[in-house]
């Protein structure tokens, strides 16, 4: 998308600069096709054997005409451009060609009237429908000012429609036109001389400037010049307007953009593919070390995995080893510890159930000894038990004061007995 709306921005832009560049050119053109008229006016008003063959009486019309005809020719006309010049003096015609009919005389009249440096009659065609560009002079005399009658020019419109076929090209085409919405000149002969009904979509501010519009139901860029200088130097009122294709002209970024798509798509399922691998790649490791705590939980077992790759997950394998070693470790060392305990508890067991038995044995032989009435017997065996009793401590760890001399009595009791 980005590529393709630079590449828009850039064509437009690259392409306007382009046409207004070749509208400039056909100005140029213009001119001098204006400048030969005005220099072919000159040369033949400036010839005194022109005005010899205008004033000499004697002359017929058809004698002048021939003069008229040679005088061109020898002041270098150039017959590809002007199909034919005509001057109109005291209701004389003498012409060039005389198989194109006479401007209307409306035109003539505003001619012979104008203070313009030119006039133009628009665009008269033949029997053949060549289209022939009408600019009329008024010829003046120098020296003394006065109008003496006026000169048409027949411009071959082949010559402008060269210089037109250049500013579009292939793309679309190019035409002038004036205010009036008239047609001086296009690149489609059946257009030339008409009017322009739907002038409106040529109606464009800030001009030069180009605008897209659809035109005859296709899209279209429209770009129009007009040129101030020119149209002041002439005294004229006419722009170009080129109409370029829309279609035509991004017609190789469309084809572009399908390119766009497919390699998108294909870079699409191509990083899908790559993302798929990729998780993998991090997630099934993740997975080995999620299954081996579960193991490790619910068996005890360890399962140590192997990695080659010295990354991020290596350092939580090897983390996850070593915790589970150490984890291994603290339960063994748990387990012998709990072992030992047990065993020490046995053996605490068994030597209270030692001297429990003792005294419960030497408590039986008193109560033997009472029944058997020896005393001294009854008393010895009595202190004998307690001080064996009081040796335990009941399994506590300090004993009274009170308790430690009744120990110390039966000890001395049974040592007086004893001596």
């Amino acid at each position: 998308i980005v590529v393709r709306s630079v590449s828009k921005i850039s064509i437009e832009n690259y392409i306007y600069n382009d046409v207004y560049s070749r509208q400039n050119e056909m100005y140029t053109g213009l001119s001098q096709v204006l400048d030969e008229v005005n220099l072919l006016y000159s040369r033949m008003v400036l010839d005194e054997k022109f005005t010899n063959i205008l004033e000499n009486d004697s002359l017929t019309l058809e004698e002048k005409n021939e003069m008229f005809i040679d005088l061109l020719n020898n002041v270098g006309t150039n017959k590809a451009l002007f199909y034919d010049v005509t001057v109109i003096y005291d209701n004389e015609f003498l012409r060039l060609n005389d198989e194109i009919m006479l401007p209307n005389e409306s035109f003539i009249e505003d001619v012979m009237n104008s203070n313009h440096f030119i006039d133009h009659g628009g665009i008269i065609k033949d029997s053949d429908n060549n289209s022939y560009l009408v600019i009329g002079k008024r010829m003046v005399n120098f020296p003394t000012g006065d109008i003496k009658g006026s000169m048409i020019f027949y411009i071959n419109h082949k010559s402008l429609e060269n210089i037109l076929s250049r500013i579009s090209g292939e793309l679309g085409y190019s035409f002038v036109v004036s205010d009036d919405k008239y047609i001086i000149s296009h690149t489609d002969n059946e257009y030339i001389g008409a009017t322009i009904f739907d002038a409106d979509i040529f109606i464009i501010d800030d001009l030069p400037n180009y605008e897209v519009r659809d035109l005859n139901g296709e899209k279209s860029i429209i770009i129009i010049y007009k040129n101030d200088n020119f149209n002041s130097q002439y005294n004229l009122n006419w722009k170009i307007v080129s109409v370029i294709s829309y279609d035509k002209l991004f017609d190789d970024i469309i084809q572009l953009n399908k390119y766009y798509f497919f390699l998108g798509l294909i870079m699409m399922v191509l990083a899908t593919f790559i993302a798929i691998k990729i998780s993998k790649m991090i997630t099934e490791p993740i997975h080995k070390i999620i299954l081996g705590l579960r193991k490790f939980s619910a068996s005890g077992k360890k399962e140590r995995f192997e990695r080659s790759a010295h990354d991020e997950l290596w350092e939580l394998e090897k983390t996850y080893d070593d915790m589970v070693l150490k984890i291994s470790e603290l339960i063994e060392k748990n387990k012998k510890e709990m072992d030992k305990q047990r065993q020490l508890e046995l053996l605490s067991l068994q030597m209270q159930i030692n001297p429990h038995f003792l005294y419960n044995t030497l408590d039986a032989i008193a109560w033997i000894a009472k029944i058997k009435k020896q005393k001294e017997i009854e008393k010895l065996v009595l202190a004998l038990a307690k001080f064996f009793r009081i040796s335990l401590h009941k399994g506590d760890k300090f004993i009274k004061v009170k308790e430690e001399i009744e120990l110390v009595q039966n000890f001395i009791e049974i040592e007086l007995i004893r001596f």
